[in-house]
């Protein structure tokens, strides 16, 4: 039976096993105790910890060490000890095993709706994005390509009205590395590499907007992790498809069906709706609820420990 008096009262007292990427784990492994699950860790480790959770982000469930996996969660089974599965790219969430996604206590992706039991977790402003100072750019659009996923896949027909709006002023891209294939040709004289969420955060603090997409598999629940990151450092995004307001945080649009999209860049760089007011509540209300230390939280609480999130 698991310990009464040990039960977690914030993320700070949690002991976590974490398989994550550098993003999540760098957002997260200050504000609980984090043993992360490299290859170096056994048996012996974790049921030493005793850790209350082990979290396991798969971005492609195709690459995934599906042995691995299984062995990681037999020695959290083994320390009596609960985990929990982020599928963190909606465009292969689908893909996932019903052996696997069975292992866990908790499934947790972008769209719930994939599947029965499903529970919803977007992405979230990165360390990086939370730390920097606001930008004070009002001039210049920008769009961020994510690594490695084919441009078709990224992109959404409804994200060519706003390119093509965003065209009407200075506009750059950011191509994550690996650089996604298939990056149209007008596009590819507009993109500098990006290594990391620093430069993906460099790039956003000197442009006016953001213009997003969304994959088409995605649902109005998905939220790329650029958005968080530009409304953390108080630049607007405008993104390619209506989302219900109740999801976003301040300082972001959807493009609806009625809407020209030059009208809303325009609006987003000359303030008008998204003056200061509104970005820094856009900023306000990131850190209080789109952070990934609050993702741990929600990610706890699923299996069993309500916890408050606290930053180491």
């Amino acid at each position: 039976m698991k310990d009464i008096e040990d039960a977690p009262r914030t993320t700070k007292d949690l002991r976590v096993v974490g398989l994550t990427g550098p993003r999540v784990q760098t957002a997260v492994e200050d504000a609980c105790t984090w043993l992360t699950a490299d290859d170096r860790i056994n048996r012996s480790d974790i049921v030493d910890l005793r850790p209350h959770l082990l979290l396991a982000e798969v971005a492609n469930p195709r690459e995934m060490a599906e042995e691995r996996l299984t062995e990681l969660v037999a020695y959290v089974r083994e320390a009596d000890s609960s985990a929990a599965l982020w599928l963190s790219d909606i465009a292969h969430s689908a893909a996932c095993p019903y052996s696997i996604r069975d292992l866990f206590d908790a499934v947790f992706c972008a769209d719930p709706g994939l599947w029965f039991g499903a529970i919803g977790l977007p992405h979230a402003a990165s360390r990086q994005a939370l730390s920097a100072e606001e930008a004070q750019s009002d001039e210049g659009v920008g769009l961020v390509v994510e690594a490695i996923e084919h441009w078709d896949v990224q992109f959404s027909p409804r994200l060519e009205p706003l390119m093509a709006a965003a065209a009407e002023h200075p506009f750059a891209v950011l191509a994550m590395e690996p650089r996604a294939p298939g990056l149209p040709t007008q596009l590819e004289p507009l993109a500098r590499a990006g290594r990391d969420d620093d430069d993906r955060v460099s790039f956003i603090r000197q442009l006016g907007v953001i213009v997003s997409a969304s994959p088409t598999q995605a649902s109005a629940l998905y939220m790329p992790a650029v958005v968080f990151d530009a409304v953390a450092l108080g630049v607007p995004v405008v993104i390619a498809q209506p989302v219900s307001g109740g999801l976003l945080p301040h300082g972001v649009v959807g493009l609806a069906a009625q809407d020209a999209p030059s009208e809303l860049i325009d609006r987003a760089l000359t303030d008008g709706e998204f003056g200061p007011g509104m970005r820094d509540a856009g900023r306000r209300s990131v850190r209080h609820g789109h952070t990934y230390v609050h993702r741990l939280a929600t990610a706890a609480s699923a299996v069993g420990f309500t916890v408050m999130p606290s930053y180491g």
